[in-house]
C-alpha cells in the first residue's frame, strides 16, 4: 500500500535480516501504531452498535428504532471505558484491544510472509472477538425474574415464561 510501502520487501525477507532492517522495523511499528490506536476508535461503536441491535432489550427485532439503539450502545460504550465511577476501570475494551493485539500486530506484521497475514490476522481477530464477548457478553436482562403469564387463547394448561421487565 501507498502508506506502508516497504511492507512486502520487509515481510519477506529471512528474519537474519529483518533484525537490522530498521527501515523495515518502522514501517512495522507505524503500521502496528496504526490498528491500535486508529482501527478501535471505529471498531467499539460498531460492536456496542450491533451487539445492542441484536441482543439488546428492545432490539432491532422488537421494532425499535436505530437511532435509539445508537444512542443505548454508545451510553454503553462510554459507561464502560470512559466512566471514571466503572467498577472495570477507564478503557477496559482498549486495553484488552492493545493486549491482544500490540503482540499479533507484532506476529502479523513483523513475521508472517504477505501470504500468510490474512489468516494470522483472522486468528488474532477471533481471539480477541471471543475475549471482548466474555467481558461485554452477558446482560443484566439475563438475571430479571422469569414469571409464568397465561395466554388467553391458549387456555390454562399452555403457559409460557416471559421476562418481566423492571
Amino acid at each position: 500500500s501507498r502508506w506502508f510501502a516497504g511492507a512486502a520487501r520487509f515481510v519477506n525477507q529471512p528474519l537474519s535480516v529483518k533484525l537490522t532492517d530498521y527501515a523495515g522495523q518502522r514501517d512495522v511499528l507505524k503500521q502496528i501504531a496504526f490498528d491500535v490506536l486508529i482501527h478501535p476508535i471505529w471498531f467499539f461503536p460498531m460492536y456496542y452498535t450491533l451487539k445492542e441491535a441484536l441482543c439488546g432489550h428492545p432490539s432491532l427485532f422488537d421494532g425499535e428504532s436505530p437511532a435509539a439503539i445508537g444512542k443505548v450502545a454508545l451510553s454503553k460504550y462510554a459507561a464502560n471505558n470512559f466512566d471514571t465511577r466503572s467498577e472495570d476501570g477507564l478503557l477496559t475494551d482498549w486495553i484488552a484491544f492493545w493486549k491482544i493485539w500490540v503482540l499479533g500486530d507484532v506476529v502479523v506484521y513483523g513475521l508472517c510472509p504477505m501470504w500468510a497475514r490474512l489468516p494470522a490476522n483472522h486468528v488474532f481477530s477471533f481471539v480477541y472477538i471471543c475475549v471482548l464477548s466474555f467481558m461485554r457478553g452477558s446482560s443484566a436482562e439475563k438475571d430479571l425474574p422469569c414469571v409464568i403469564v397465561e395466554h388467553e387463547s391458549d387456555g390454562p394448561s399452555e403457559q409460557n415464561q416471559i421476562r418481566k421487565d423492571a
